[in-house]
């Protein structure tokens, strides 16, 4: 018997003895002789095997074309010899195949948005079972990742598939594993290794998706920067707006700044014409500009309520400036007709 990995062979002899006569002279006469029997094993060797004498046949099992992993049998049932003097002969070579698991991730890449859950990374391993019976592997892989604050450059690490750069099963299956939410803005990616049986050592060999690509996109953030002013009719206010988180990955080192636009509503006359930009940005402007003169004494208000970024990757932010403006008194004469008076008159 012998015991191999599915993509080895094994040698496999056969001897054949006493197939010599002696005669009446003392001289030996070389027996012919045919072997039958049931090759399962793709030996090298093939029924029926013929020849004369003594011999040793050298073969392997597992050659061309393999056999799939399993238990086989190579049987020598009947030698026929040239003399008439048959024998039947049940010997047999047991050959264990031992599966050689094949490791691929289910799709290549997949782009997310930051703080959204339920993604997951999906990785299947077949070729695993020997007999209907699962074996035990480990998988190995490298990790390469790059958040927005490193610039998308490699040093960072999720963890995802393990912190060991190794996972480990058993038999045929499709293992998913949770993206968490809290992954940071970034490119993530996997680079399988190998696959090993780890009860045999037998090596693997990885599918056609032996890489992985995950980009989360940020979600941008937005700030009114002053939360309320109070001034006199005629006046102005500063109302500045910051935008950040807005760094996206597309390769590792590879970072750029993405397009944002704010949802708002204007009732403080301000001369913000448009919150649409790119990259990280402060936004200056100024309350009671528009109209010309500025806005009756009254209580307004600037509200923002959403920020739309790339990929759909949208943040509902409700933030609001508070702007109150005071009158300003006005004095007049209440009598418009001259007054006459006399001198030293004071009636």
């Amino acid at each position: 018997s012998a015991s191999i990995c599915e993509s080895d062979s094994t040698p496999l002899t056969i001897e054949v003895s006493s197939a010599e006569t002696c005669d009446d002279f003392g001289s030996t006469t070389k027996v012919s002789w045919t072997l039958t029997g049931t090759n399962a094993v793709s030996a090298s060797h093939v029924f029926p095997i013929t020849g004369t004498g003594d011999s040793t046949l050298n073969g392997w099992a597992n050659a061309l074309p393999q056999v799939g992993p399993g238990v086989s049998k190579f049987t020598i049932a009947d030698i026929t010899a040239g003399t008439g003097c048959d024998s039947s002969v049940a010997d047999t070579f047991e050959l264990t195949v031992n599966p050689e698991p094949v490791v691929g991730f289910n799709t290549t890449s997949l782009t997310i948005c930051e703080r959204e859950p339920g993604s997951t990374i999906s990785v299947t391993v077949t070729n695993a079972n020997l007999s209907g019976v699962g074996q035990n592997w480990t998988a190995y892989f490298t990790e390469t990742s790059g958040t927005a604050t490193t610039s998308c450059s490699g040093g960072s690490a999720s963890d995802i598939l393990g912190a060991s750069g190794t996972f480990s099963e058993n038999g045929d299956t499709t293992i998913s594993f949770n993206v968490p939410a809290t992954l940071a803005p970034g490119i993530y990616t996997f680079k399988l290794d190998s696959i090993f049986n780890t009860a045999t050592n037998c090596k693997g060999t990885l599918g056609t998706n032996d890489s992985f690509t995950l980009i989360v996109n940020p979600k941008p953030i937005y700030n009114i920067v002053q939360t309320s002013a109070v001034l006199c009719e005629g006046d102005s206010a500063m109302l500045d707006i910051t935008v950040s988180n807005t760094v996206v990955c597309t390769e590792i080192g590879v970072a750029r700044d993405s397009n944002w636009t704010i949802t708002y509503s204007d009732l403080v006359g301000s001369n913000i014409v448009s919150l649409s930009g790119k990259g990280d940005s402060t936004v200056n402007g100024w309350a009671n500009v528009d109209p010309v003169g500025g806005l009756t004494a009254g209580t307004y208000l600037f509200t923002a309520s959403e920020i739309a970024g790339v990929g759909g990757c949208d943040s509902l932010i409700a933030d609001t400036f508070k702007l109150t403006i005071n009158p300003r008194p006005t004095a007049e004469w209440s009598e418009t007709t001259p007054l006459e008076v006399c001198e030293h008159n004071l009636d």
